[in-house]
């Protein structure tokens, strides 16, 4: 009977253990493919704890800020990420609160050159889990093609300004010039039948 009981308690561990294995599987596909989501995303995608600690660093943020995933996490976003440090208290702000925050075109430098991105802070607040994560998104092209329209429709407008002054002085200008053209062959060409016959009652 005990080796019976046994057998059913052996088989049933086994059970268990092949479940858990099942289990375990199934969690670590799911982990790998939201980190392939994440890492795929063309933004830099940061997550922090409550103490603004880095939880998660994707492929992204590695190419663009130059460090590796496994030097950031742990870490504090400002000794990492030294330009988010003015967007420290927005970030714990949009923990507390639970809300969004959003920052857009911000400016910074690298090597002397400016850059725009926007800067988007989510709050995680689902399964007890408390953070945020930040989003930032290079938006330098897009910020210069703006400029570049601005600039455009200046041209155009000044363009356009200059067309309808250049038209408002053509025409009196034309009746000028016609004038004294009719005034210089009335003073100048003694052939003219007009100019003989006046010359001729002034004697």
């Amino acid at each position: 009977v005990q080796f019976k009981e046994f057998s059913q308690l052996a088989r049933s561990f086994e059970s268990m253990t092949k479940d858990i294995q099942i289990r375990e599987s199934t969690i670590k596909k799911t982990q790998d493919y939201i980190a392939n989501i994440i890492n795929s995303m063309p933004s830099i995608i940061i997550g922090v704890d409550t103490e603004l600690r880095i939880t998660q660093w994707n492929e992204e943020a590695h190419r663009r800020i130059k460090v590796s995933a496994k030097e950031a996490i742990g870490r504090k976003l400002d000794k990492t990420v030294p330009r988010l440090s003015d967007e420290m208290k927005k970030i714990s702000l949009s923990i507390s609160k639970r809300s969004k925050q959003i920052d857009l075109k911000r400016i910074h430098y690298e090597n002397g050159e400016t850059f725009y991105e926007n800067v988007t802070i989510y709050p995680l607040i689902t399964n007890g889990v408390e953070g945020a994560v930040i989003r930032l998104d290079d938006v330098t092209e897009q910020v210069r093609l703006e400029k570049m329209m601005v600039q455009s429709e200046k041209m155009l407008s000044v363009g356009g300004l200059a067309a309808g002054m250049a038209h408002e002085i053509n025409n009196p200008l034309a009746g000028m010039l016609q004038t004294a053209d009719v005034l210089s062959n009335r003073l100048s060409k003694t052939e003219m039948p007009a100019n003989i016959k006046a010359a001729n009652e002034l004697g």
